[in-house]
C-alpha cells in the first residue's frame, strides 16, 4: 500500500515534466534513476524553498483556505449520481497483476 506522499510526488513530477519537457531524473539504468531519486537529502522542504513556489502559502493551503486560480461558474451543476460497479470482471487475465 501507499499514502498520499505518492500522489504528491506523482503530481509534482507531472508538473515538472510539463514545464521543463523532461523528466526530473534521467539515466541510462533504472538503478541509477533510483539512486537519483534517494539522494536527495532535505525531501519536501527543497521544493517548498524553490524560488517558484516564493509566493505559494503553503499553511492556507494545508488548511484548506486557498482558492482556486479557475472561474468555475462556466460550469452547469449536474446531479450526482452513484457509481456503479461492474459485477463481473471483463478482463481477468489481463489485469490479474494489477
Amino acid at each position: 500500500g501507499y499514502n498520499r506522499a505518492v500522489d504528491w510526488w506523482a503530481m509534482g513530477v507531472l508538473i515538472y515534466e510539463m514545464a521543463a519537457g523532461y523528466p526530473p531524473f534521467f539515466a541510462d539504468q533504472p538503478i541509477q534513476i533510483y539512486e537519483k531519486i534517494v539522494s536527495g537529502k532535505n525531501g519536501v522542504q527543497d521544493i517548498k524553498g524553490h524560488s517558484w513556489f516564493s509566493s505559494t502559502e503553503w499553511i492556507s493551503i494545508y488548511q484548506r483556505k486557498t482558492k482556486g486560480a479557475g472561474d468555475p461558474s462556466n460550469f452547469d451543476d449536474y446531479e450526482e449520481e452513484v457509481l456503479r460497479i461492474a459485477a463481473a470482471e471483463k478482463f481477468p487475465k489481463e489485469f490479474a497483476d494489477f
